[in-house]
C-alpha cells in the first residue's frame, strides 16, 4: 500500500514539472518568434494656418472723419432805424422756419411816412428855387451883354446863386433818399430760407439800432468741418485746393435709434493746419439738409465718409492680416515674409497699393512666433 502511493506522488511530480518545463518552453519560443516592432521618430508639430488667395483690382480710397453739423450762414437781426413794432411775424419762435422774402417784423411807419413826405416837398422846393435862379441868371446875362462884349463876372451872372441852388437840390434829393430807405427798413424780411435760433421780441416793443432781435440759421444747406490728416488731401478732390470738383461723400447719424445718411460733396479746405494736431479741416456741404425726416440738424455729431480716388491693381486684404509694413504669404509649405505700401485702412480692411500679385495666398491667421522660412500647414482657404 505504501508502495502504491509512493509511486501516485512520484507521478503527480513528473507531471507538473512536464507542465513547468513545457510552459517555459512556449514563453522561450514566442519571444524567440514575436514580430520586431520599429521604432518610428515622432512627427515635428507644423502650425495650422488660414490663408487668403489674392485677387487685386480697383478700390476706392475712403477717407473718414467726424464733425459738428453748422448752418452756411449765421445771421444776428439788428433794425437799422428805430420805433415801436407793430407786426411780428408768427414764424419768430425759436425753432420757427420762413422762407426768403417773408416779413418777420415791421416797426411803426407812421413818423417814417411823413419824414419821406416831408423830404419830397424839399425836393419840389429845391427843384423850383434852382429853375428861379436860374432865369434870373439868364436875365442878368442879357442885361449884361447889352452894354458889354466880355463875359460877365461871376457875381453878376448870380453864379454863387445857381451853385447853391444845385447843391441844395442834391441835398433834397439825397434826403428824399434818406427818407425812402428808412422806410422800407421799417419792415425786416428775409434773406433766406432758414430757422429761428434765438428771439426776443414782441409786438408793440421799442427797438433801436444796434440791438440784436434775432439769430437766424440759413436751412438751404448745412456744412460739416471734418479735422484730417493733411495727408489724406492726396486722396481726396478739394476744390481750390487739389482739384475744381470736389469728392462726393456721406455724411451718417444716429437719431433716436434710426441711422440716417444723407448725401454731400466736399466744397473747400479751412486752409489754415492747426500746429497743435496737425490736422486740416476739410468742408463738406450737405443740400437741403432739412428735406429728410429726421433732419439733418445744426449742432449734431455725425460720421462723415469721403469717396476718394480709385487706385488700380490694388489688393484689399482684413487689418489683421498686416504686421507694420509686412504681411506673411504661403509659399511651397513655408511662411515667408513680404513688404508691402499700405494706400489707406478702411475699417477693418486695408487697401496695398504695390507689393502683391493676384495668386499671393496670405496668410491671416494670428500666430505668436514667426520666422521667415518656417514650416506651416494650411487648413482653409479663403
Amino acid at each position: 500500500m505504501i508502495d502504491a502511493m509512493n509511486r501516485r506522488m512520484i507521478l503527480h511530480a513528473a507531471v507538473a514539472i512536464t507542465i513547468i518545463i513545457v510552459g517555459i518552453g512556449l514563453s522561450v519560443f514566442i519571444v524567440k518568434t514575436k514580430p520586431e516592432v520599429k521604432k518610428r521618430r515622432p512627427e515635428a508639430y507644423l502650425p495650422v494656418v488660414e490663408t487668403l488667395k489674392i485677387k487685386t483690382g480697383r478700390n476706392r480710397i475712403v477717407v473718414d472723419g467726424y464733425g459738428d453739423v453748422r448752418p452756411l450762414h449765421k445771421v444776428d437781426v439788428i433794425p437799422q432805424v428805430s420805433g415801436k413794432l407793430t407786426y411780428v411775424s408768427p414764424q419768430m419762435v425759436k425753432g420757427g422756419t420762413f422762407n426768403k422774402g417773408d416779413l418777420l417784423m415791421r416797426i411803426d411807419q407812421r413818423d417814417y411816412r411823413l419824414a419821406l413826405m416831408l423830404s419830397e416837398a424839399k425836393l419840389e422846393d429845391a427843384k423850383s428855387t434852382l429853375l428861379q435862379t436860374e432865369e434870373l441868371s439868364k436875365q442878368a446875362r442879357k442885361e449884361w451883354y447889352m452894354t458889354h462884349t466880355k463875359e460877365p463876372p461871376p457875381l453878376v451872372a448870380k453864379e454863387p446863386q445857381l451853385e447853391a441852388a444845385r447843391a441844395a437840390l442834391k441835398a433834397a434829393q439825397a434826403g428824399l433818399d434818406k427818407a425812402g430807405l428808412d422806410l422800407e427798413r421799417t419792415e425786416i424780411r428775409a434773406d433766406f430760407s432758414g430757422m429761428v435760433i434765438n428771439e426776443s421780441v414782441d409786438k408793440g416793443q421799442y427797438v433801436a439800432p444796434g440791438k440784436i432781435l434775432a439769430t437766424l440759421y440759413e436751412t438751404s444747406c448745412a456744412e460739416i468741418p471734418v479735422p484730417l490728416e493733411k495727408e489724406a488731401l492726396g486722396w481726396i478732390d478739394v476744390p481750390g485746393f487739389t482739384s475744381d470738383k470736389g469728392s462726393p461723400a456721406l455724411v451718417i447719424a444716429d437719431i433716436a435709434g434710426i441711422k440716417t445718411i444723407w448725401k454731400g460733396h466736399v466744397v473747400r479746405a479751412e486752409g489754415m493746419i492747426d500746429p497743435k494736431t496737425r490736422m486740416v479741416k476739410v468742408v463738406v456741404r450737405v443740400e437741403r439738409p432739412f428735406s429728410h425726416k429726421p433732419p439733418l440738424s445744426f449742432g449734431l455729431f455725425v460720421k462723415v465718409l469721403i469717396q476718394g480716388h480709385v487706385l488700380k491693381r490694388s489688393a484689399l486684404v482684413p487689418r489683421s492680416a498686416l504686421h507694420k509694413d509686412v504681411v506673411w504669404l504661403f509659399q511651397d509649405g513655408k511662411l515667408r515674409f513680404r513688404r508691402v505700401k499700405v494706400a489707406r485702412t478702411v475699417g477693418d480692411k486695408v487697401i496695398i497699393s504695390s507689393g502683391l500679385k493676384d495668386g499671393d495666398n496670405v496668410i491671416i491667421t494670428h500666430l505668436d512666433v514667426v520666422t521667415d522660412g518656417m514650416a506651416v500647414r494650411v487648413y482653409k482657404r479663403v
